[in-house]
């Protein structure tokens, strides 16, 4: 066969984006040497310089492929075989792994000497820093560690996140490798020393604590930023660390630059314990101390849900109503957690179902702006008043249904929700809806007032401004949202506190809405002769106005052009008081009309 044919036949990328040789790794996790080397030799003869060190879609080559399946004679095999081979290529995988990274990381030792023996670069770099000895020195394999750092691994590197392979060693049963690192150069001066004391005081091993603090005379317990060692020691939750720090007479209520104390940071810790806590308060932790945010132990027990925990506090003294920066209560935290709990634990204990935060939200209002139905089922279940009046007079209806979600709002109208409740300004929560309406969110709003409306919502009441949900609707000038507001009135020709009925209103503000609403108000009977307090008909309105084209459809629809007002005035008396010469003339034709 051609080469060039051939190159081109054992290049050609499969499933997964593998070449030949990325097959021939993956499918030959334990290869036999004699049967193997022959066929392997034939690929490799085949190869380019590029697909010898070709990426599959997976961002590796077939190097990397054999060291993730830990196969170490493959490994030596490419190694010795493949010439133009790059030892040291990286994946294009998040990571960004080398084939010795790649190995340190998994704990292939063996693997991790074949590549150091064939040239890999000893301090290479992950995507994210990590070099090989990171890895090893976390995972506490001294003999590869040593292996690493006689190869010339840089001890001191930074890499990821700032940590150097000392910090990564920072593990219980790592003694022994912390020993070597620091025996070999590791750097505990007091510029890095108190990172590395930080990272120890949390790493949950007092005697690597201990060994390093003995070695770091020059090295302050507390940074600049105003954090203890002993805040480090209460992230990690370890208790033996803590009552070292005690017993050397720390102050057990010393606080970090955001405010944090010791007994704050137990209750951040990843290994939370109740042993711990109950050991920083017995000796002396403030319980209600506060954060620069305001947070108390209490706050971050009920955050981290530990109902052990929460109480032990609340039989200790903690302050059921303390509130943070933003006015939360541990009772908010615990409904916004959804952890009911702890909710109930802590109203039994005599947390205030109505406590508000500074923006006037209780927790039920949380519950509402999340569209946590569970949390809100459970807030109504415990006694919450749904018509409790909150900030502005308003109610948590009122609130729902412009911030809340559909099946919330339909939950409180069902639970008793008062539909027709008045704010401040006279606002039933329609009114709020019609006030906020965008057509943009067209059925956004529609389904709210759909909804409300279905609940028996008054489309009738005036507000402060003398707007009735039904005069808003018609300013909207849409004709389903008008057509569905006439289909749930009872009374079709029920009057505002001026007398008007709806059609009066709808005539009032022609030249906002269309006049085919107006017809279609009339179709579905709509009294085209209804007076209000004035004796004033829609066509008295409609003359006043000059609205031509209304004028017309009330007199096609059976008008009366002889209704009289209180002043006695019809109509066709009113054409020339309100109306320019012009106009005047053309409501007297129409009016003539009907007579002729």
């Amino acid at each position: 066969m051609d080469s060039r044919l051939k190159t081109l036949a054992f290049n050609v990328k499969r499933s997964g984006g593998n070449n030949l040789l990325h097959q021939f790794v993956l499918d030959n996790s334990h290869p036999n040497p004699s049967s193997s080397e022959n066929y392997l030799n034939a690929v490799l003869l085949s190869m380019s310089d590029a697909s010898v060190n070709a990426l599959n879609d997976e961002g590796y080559n077939a190097l990397h492929l054999a060291v993730l399946k830990n196969n170490l004679l493959m490994v030596k095999k490419l190694l010795s075989c493949l010439v133009n081979i790059d030892v040291n290529a990286r994946s294009s995988c998040s990571f960004g792994s080398t084939a010795l990274t790649l190995a340190a990381e998994l704990g292939h030792s063996q693997i991790i000497q074949e590549l150091l023996n064939k040239g890999a670069s000893v301090d290479r770099q992950n995507k994210h820093g990590s070099t090989a000895l990171c890895f090893v020195a976390n995972s506490g394999d001294l003999d590869i560690v040593k292996l690493l750092v006689n190869k010339g691994a840089n001890v001191n590197l930074i890499c990821e996140r700032g940590k150097t392979a000392l910090i990564f060693a920072l593990k219980p049963g790592n003694l022994a490798t912390v020993e070597f690192l620091v025996n070999s150069g590791a750097d505990i001066g007091a510029k890095s020393g108190w990172n590395v004391l930080y990272h120890a005081a949390g790493s949950g091993s007092l005697n690597i604590f201990k060994f390093l603090l003995d070695r770091c005379v020059h090295v302050d317990i507390k940074s600049e930023r105003g954090c203890h060692l002993l805040h480090s020691a209460a992230y990690s939750g370890n208790l033996e660390t803590i009552k070292f720090f005690i017993d050397k007479g720390v102050d057990i209520n010393t606080k970090d630059i955001h405010g944090n104390t010791p007994l704050h940071c137990v209750l951040r810790s990843s290994n939370l314990n109740l042993p711990a806590v109950e050991f920083l308060v017995s000796n002396g932790a403030d319980i209600n101390a506060k954060t620069e945010r305001n947070d108390t132990p209490l706050h971050w027990a009920v955050t981290w849900r530990s109902l052990e925990i929460i109480q032990f506090l609340v039989g200790k003294g903690a302050d059921l109503h303390a509130t943070n920066k933003y006015g939360q209560t541990p009772f908010h935290e615990a409904i916004h957690s959804r952890n009911f709990e702890i909710a109930e634990f802590l109203l039994n204990q005599g947390a205030d179902l109505y406590a508000a935060n500074i923006y006037g939200n209780t927790a039920l209002h949380q519950s509402m702006n999340g569209e946590d139905l569970e949390a809100a089922e459970f807030l109504v279940e415990k006694g919450v008043n749904l018509n409790a009046i909150y900030k502005n007079g308003k109610t948590i209806l009122h609130e729902a249904v412009i911030h809340g979600y559909e099946r919330c709002i339909k939950m409180l109208i069902e639970r008793g929700s008062n539909v027709n409740a008045i704010d401040k300004d006279g606002r039933t929560p329609l009114h709020d809806l019609l006030y906020e309406y965008s057509e943009i969110n067209h059925e956004f709003y529609l389904v709210r007032i759909k909804l409300l409306l279905e609940g028996n919502a008054d489309v009738n009441i005036k507000d402060q401004k003398g707007e009735t949900p039904f005069s808003l609707a018609l300013l909207i000038n849409d004709w389903d949202m008008v057509e569905f507001f006439s289909e749930n009135l009872v009374d079709l020709n029920v009057k505002d506190s001026n007398g008007d009925t709806i059609l009066h209103l709808a005539v009032a503000a022609v030249g906002y809405i269309d006049t085919h609403i107006m017809e279609m108000l009339i179709i579905k009977g709509f009294d085209v002769n209804a007076k209000n307090e004035q004796d004033e008909t829609p066509l008295h309105v409609a003359v006043r106005k000059g609205a031509i084209h209304c004028v017309q459809l009330l007199l096609k629809s059976g008008a009366d052009v002889n209704a009289k007002n209180k002043d006695g005035k019809t109509p066709r008396d009113l054409a020339g008081e309100d109306n320019p010469y012009p106009y005047a003339l053309l409501l007297y034709e129409l009016f003539d009309n009907m007579h002729a």
